[in-house]
């Protein structure tokens, strides 16, 4: 997991020039699922530099080259430069290769490709030089979703958070195309609204901002529910509904 909580991705050479080229004989719709979800803002995906003289311009038109380029500029995408560490890991994974038997003989940039997936605690290296990997992506990803659907029921079916922080209620849309990427196949409820109520009180005043704890909470939600509108209210007693003020 990154810092943010987000799933770690790595892609190694093979997944960017598959994707780039749109191969016929790659796992295409989990590339795209997974760009999508770093176009989203739900996962971080860290390239080693040496994966960038790899890609080779020549072998670009220009729409691919600009696709490329792009990508490797979005904020949750970390291109790690090969330091020391990350140099010193790569060398232990060719000695230990060597050490095995048979000998795997394992080139510097494929190692050095798995060091920086594993000091940056990925939590996949996603590669198309086996299909073991291949399958073990697509896994990687519908089990993400699924994990993110339970979240969301736990949400739906929570009423008062913790401490009495936020009574959710929840509106459903027929519309299932808002459904986020693998949600929609998975069969999950599309929400147009999330309404928040935060109860306050009867000392302190709704005519304020939400607080730190509040944000957290509303924040969270709209993480969940991507596709909803998320409101937050702020009320003393149930006669006494008022907005908060807005964000």
């Amino acid at each position: 997991m990154s810092k943010h909580g987000l799933p770690n991705y790595s892609w190694d050479t093979s997944v960017f020039i598959a994707w780039i080229n749109e191969e016929k004989t790659a796992p295409l719709l989990a590339m795209e699922l997974v760009s999508r979800e770093i176009d989203a803002g739900k996962a971080t995906l860290v390239v080693s530099a040496l994966v960038i003289p790899e890609v080779l311009d020549a072998k670009m038109t220009s729409e691919q080259r600009e696709k490329f380029n792009l990508f490797l500029q979005r904020s949750n995408v970390v291109v790690a430069d090969v330091t020391v560490p990350i140099a010193t890991k790569a060398r232990q994974i060719r000695d230990r290769g060597l050490g095995e038997t048979p000998k795997r003989k394992i080139k510097t940039p494929d190692a050095t490709v798995l060091a920086t997936a594993i000091l940056f605690k990925c939590d996949a290296l996603h590669s198309l030089r086996t299909m073991f990997v291949v399958v073990a992506m697509v896994a990687i990803i519908v089990a993400y979703h699924v994990n993110w659907i339970h979240q969301r029921h736990l949400l739906v079916a929570r009423g008062w958070g913790p401490g009495g922080i936020g009574l959710l209620q929840f509106n459903k849309s027929n519309n299932l195309a808002d459904t986020p990427n693998l949600l929609k196949l998975l069969g999950e409820d599309t929400y147009i609204f999330v309404q928040v109520w935060f109860q306050v009180p009867a000392e302190e005043t709704i005519d304020r901002r939400f607080n730190e704890a509040e944000i957290a909470e509303l924040r969270a939600i709209e993480r969940s529910f991507p596709e909803a509108g998320v409101h937050g209210h702020l009320f003393h007693a149930p006669d006494s509904l008022v907005s908060a003020p807005q964000l």
